[in-house]
């Protein structure tokens, strides 16, 4: 999805839980560097972060990475290369992004969860299992 500023990315990862995000350094309202710093301390996600940033400098990639982004693309970059990077991230954790869907209905078995409508479920070790199998 598409979110034109950091107010409503963050809005949207409350919600949803992609399995990665593309995150503009320079984002308006709330700046990308600070919605990183809230999916790792305040959601504790580990959630992959892909930071965007026309800056160059190398203290500022630095940065990016102190705040938990997992990858750094300078612009102006090409497509190719921004699909080569979301690749490399999504290798590398691709047992985060285990998810199932059904109607409204959502399992995620490496993390040992279970959602019904945006809402977590509290299901046993068997119970999750048991849906996961079904699914």
């Amino acid at each position: 999805m598409r979110l034109s500023d950091g107010l409503e990315t963050k809005q949207k990862l409350e919600i949803y839980d992609p399995c990665i995000n593309i995150l503009d350094r320079m984002l308006p309202k709330i700046s990308g560097e600070k919605v990183c710093r809230w999916i790792r301390e305040d959601m504790k996600s580990m959630m992959p972060v892909i930071m965007l940033t026309a800056k160059v400098e190398v203290k500022s990639r630095i940065k990016g990475f102190k705040l938990g982004a997992d990858n750094y693309v300078v612009k102006p970059f090409s497509a190719a290369k921004l699909k080569v990077r979301v690749e490399a991230v999504l290798r590398r954790t691709e047992s985060r992004c285990g998810k199932l869907r059904f109607t409204g209905f959502m399992i995620k078995p490496a993390k040992g969860e279970a959602w019904i409508h945006k809402s977590q479920l509290e299901l046993t070790h068997y119970e999750l299992k048991l849906q996961h199998l079904f699914m």
